[in-house]
């Protein structure tokens, strides 16, 4: 069905303590494109939903027979102030599915609760993908290899007043924080079972004749573990993180010392990818002696 014109309107934003849940409130209409779909009772196979810009771009795409993303979030509260990832439906009948006008959400080591949490309804998860630009789009709906189409209208927050090409610069900003966030990431979890592997391996040396082979290893297992430093790939990523949700959380173009900072963390980045890679050479060359010694090589020498 044709839907709705889809504001691009903020979530709750508020930062103080959420309202208890035996508080009475009302309730905002969901925050996003809502999207209406009916299928009969001979649906074979999965069903996709894919969200196309005016350049024919795929912007978003969701699949009855994909899972949700798995969030990496320390959950300090009550499970019931969480809701089950919403998931599009395959199932005969009427469905309904929002879109939060957003981006896919960017790949990132770990992710934070958000403050902001409504009882019943969700508890946010910073960082999230980056707003769409207000414009048409065209979703189309996918089943049993046929489509259908609707045209969307996406229009701004008639309270912001903030110019095209300044919503245009904060996308752009937000797509290369998510890009070095995903860069992060991919490390990191190249990074991590690379060091646990060489921690148990070192502790199995320990006490054994081989004390150069011990040392190389200790090395190694120092040389990638997580120090907290300026170059840890974690921290990067945290203050990345950091940075991603402030710049949406408001609709305004990125600052001079927005910028500064980003630059600061792509350097400090790029740093941290190039021990890694360093890292991973001296790790193939460990695995030579590994195997001459009879001992499992490290897996992740990549």
């Amino acid at each position: 069905f044709a839907p709705e014109v889809a504001w691009r309107v903020h979530p709750n934003n508020n930062k103080d303590t959420p309202l208890p849940p035996e508080t009475p409130e009302g309730r905002n209409p969901p925050a996003g494109a809502v999207i209406d779909y009916w299928l009969g009772k001979d649906v074979h196979g999965p069903v996709t939903l894919e969200v196309y810009n005016f350049t024919g771009q795929l912007v978003r795409r969701f699949a009855s027979d994909e899972g949700p993303q798995r969030i990496q979030a320390d959950r300090y509260f009550d499970e019931e102030w969480l809701r089950p990832a919403q998931r599009l439906s395959a199932e005969p009948g009427m469905h309904r599915f929002v879109w939060n006008l957003r981006y896919a959400r960017p790949q990132a080591i770990s992710y934070d609760y958000s403050i902001a949490a409504i009882f019943g309804e969700d508890t946010p998860t910073a960082v999230d993908g980056p707003f769409v630009l207000p414009g048409i789009y065209s979703i189309v709906l996918t089943v049993d290899g046929q489509q259908y189409r609707a045209p969307l209208v996406v229009q701004l927050d008639p309270r912001v007043h903030t110019s095209t090409a300044d919503l245009r610069a904060l996308l752009s900003f937000s797509q290369s924080l998510c890009a070095a966030l995903a860069r992060a990431s991919t490390a990191y979890q190249q990074q991590r079972p690379a060091h646990d592997q060489l921690d148990a391996l070192a502790k199995r040396l320990t006490g054994g004749g081989d004390k150069a082979l011990l040392r190389a290893v200790e090395k190694l297992r120092d040389a990638t573990a997580d120090n907290g430093g300026d170059t840890d790939l974690g921290t990067i990523s945290g203050r990345l993180n950091s940075l991603e949700a402030d710049a949406e959380s408001a609709d305004l173009a990125p600052t001079a010392a927005d910028q500064e900072v980003f630059d600061s963390e792509s350097k400090a980045l790029d740093q941290a990818e190039r021990a890694w890679h360093a890292n991973q050479v001296a790790i193939g060359k460990l695995n030579t002696r590994l195997k001459h010694a009879g001992l499992p090589a490290v897996g992740s020498a990549g």
